[in-house]
């Protein structure tokens, strides 16, 4: 699916971006779901879900929007989903 190949690019990204303790930290824990018209990040708790809306939620649009062409819904939820973990 388009939205796990944009997750896999934004991953990378941040992977090359940040060091291996704030990507382990903050961003491998993000889950994604996704149709489309719109992508969800699962969080796994609040603490991470507001440190990501405050430092990446734009950013993560805005790849997003480049990504797919338009603008695309980024929704920012506490949660858990059966989807594949980040890739190390």
């Amino acid at each position: 699916m388009q939205f796990t190949q944009f997750w896999d690019a934004c991953l990378k990204q941040f992977k090359d971006e940040l060091s291996p303790q704030q990507f382990n930290t903050w961003i491998r824990p993000l889950q994604v779901r996704g149709d489309a018209s719109s992508l969800t990040l699962l969080a796994p708790n609040r603490f991470v879900q507001n440190w990501i809306r405050e430092r990446f939620l734009a950013r993560i649009e805005a790849e997003a929007t480049s990504f797919f062409g338009q603008a695309i819904a980024v929704a920012l939820n506490v949660g858990d989903s059966p989807v594949r973990p980040a890739p190390d």
